[in-house]
């Protein structure tokens, strides 16, 4: 997981170098860093890809603050394409309603348990762009668990030990993001 998280952020890394090198050249926005909080992508930290005027590709990881003594760690990936419809602003080329479709790894464990479910999520939101090359991002949509691989560790009957997560669920995703 760890060779994954590092390959991951080198491709980002690479990407990001020559991204705003390119746009050296072009008004253009092509790459957009985002922060935000969600159902499903957590607290996250991610970056899109403008691939076309309505087409987007982003990725994101996301965490949870552990509070008090608690060891359980949850983490999520999310890899998710934007498209893009409606009208456009003054702020932006690409229109301001998109469509989303996400595929989101979520990792929750602790000493008893490792939890790992693949979730797809079907969205539909809105981009409310400033003055500046910042904006937010507010999405709703529902998740749909397609995978589940958990196990459990000691004494404790699996039923009691692990965290449930539900088949299907809103969800839903506020982000701040700005572009490059």
């Amino acid at each position: 997981m760890k060779r994954i998280i590092l390959v991951v952020l080198s491709v980002s890394l690479f990407v990001v170098t020559q991204t705003t090198q390119a746009q050296r050249y072009t008004s253009d926005e092509q790459f957009e860093v985002a922060f935000g909080l969600g159902y499903l992508d957590l607290l996250h930290a991610g970056m899109k890809y403008k691939l076309t005027p309505v087409n987007k590709i982003a990725m994101s990881y996301g965490g949870l603050f552990n509070l008090g003594n608690s060891e359980r760690k949850r983490s999520s990936i999310t890899l998710e394409h934007q498209y893009h419809f409606g009208k456009t602003t003054f702020h932006s080329k690409s229109p301001i309603f998109y469509f989303s479709q996400k595929l989101t790894m979520l990792r929750d464990n602790n000493s008893t348990y490792n939890t790992q479910m693949v979730y797809v999520t079907p969205s539909i939101g809105k981009s409310f762009y400033g003055d500046g090359p910042y904006g937010i991002n507010v999405d709703i949509g529902v998740m749909a668990k397609i995978h589940d691989y958990g196990e459990s560790f000691g004494n404790i009957p699996e039923q009691q030990n692990r965290p449930k997560y539900p088949a299907f669920f809103p969800a839903i995703r506020f982000q701040f993001f700005f572009s490059l």
